[in-house]
């Protein structure tokens, strides 16, 4: 992928193709988006396409703070 996807862009429809090989089978199986680095709506559709799940960040971030919260409430 090298310097397609620097942040703080994009994923657009213009570069989103770099995910995928050149059978337009993806490269991953589940992409987190980050704070920095965020998905529009055609690269969404795109990546959907190929059977990729796309987690937004604050999702990402809500399950990982519940999962702490769990995990600390059971190490007392």
């Amino acid at each position: 992928m090298g310097s397609t996807l620097r942040s703080p862009e994009a994923v657009n429809i213009s570069n989103v193709a770099a995910l995928v090989d050149s059978e337009g089978k993806p490269h991953f199986k589940y992409v987190i988006e980050g704070a920095n680095l965020f998905f529009t709506q055609q690269a969404r559709f795109y990546l959907e396409k190929r059977k990729v799940i796309l987690f937004k960040d604050s999702s990402a971030n809500k399950g990982l703070l519940s999962c702490l919260g769990h995990w600390d409430a059971q190490s007392k």
